[in-house]
């Protein structure tokens, strides 16, 4: 009885880990995509920006760092590999268009407290360059990547309630807009 217990719990045990794999690729750095499952833990999502646990089709498994491949994704979400501040991060890809859209996630010891932070970066389509979206200029700041919409700049300084989240529906927007005009 007591072995039928402890195989029961083995196997409800695998179960539950497999279950944290979903459909998802790799970009490798030559450009190659290698479809496969991205382990991903709901419970430390922060994990997702430090590294990439991937499963092949043939069952071999590999854990990949920012810097070691271009990019993984698994159901809506990208994720791509650049520098910031000189280290190799995940950016997750928040919008996509004319202007695109990141977040980077890590932990700060705050009070003997440690808290998980966020930034906002944006990068105009052909500019080398992240831009940090800071938390007191950043309506200044969006306004100067979409002053080419003049309609969402001013609906968005009009605006007394805008936030810092608000910013993915403006870049959004703006990046709706963008394509209908350059069609």
């Amino acid at each position: 009885m007591k072995k039928l217990f402890l195989l029961s719990l083995f196997v409800a045990s695998v179960a539950c880990a497999q279950q944290n794999f979903v459909k998802g690729y790799i970009v490798q750095l030559n450009g190659d995509t290698v479809k496969g499952e991205i382990k991903v833990n709901p419970k430390k999502e922060l994990d997702l920006f430090a590294k990439v646990a991937f499963k092949e089709a043939n069952g071999m498994q590999k854990t990949y760092k920012p810097g070691k491949i271009k990019a993984y994704g698994f159901d809506k979400n990208i994720f791509i590999s650049a520098k910031n501040n000189d280290e190799d991060v995940f950016f997750k890809v928040l919008s996509s268009g004319v202007l695109d859209l990141y977040t980077v996630e890590y932990e700060v010891l705050q009070m003997n407290e440690v808290k998980t932070k966020h930034d906002l970066y944006v990068k105009k389509k052909g500019a080398l360059d992240f831009i940090k979206i800071k938390h007191h200029h950043y309506k200044k700041q969006l306004a100067e990547q979409i002053a080419d919409a003049s309609h969402i700049v001013k609906e968005m300084e009009e605006n007394k309630d805008f936030e810092f989240d608000h910013i993915e529906k403006v870049v959004n927007e703006y990046n709706t807009w963008a394509k209908a005009r350059d069609k």
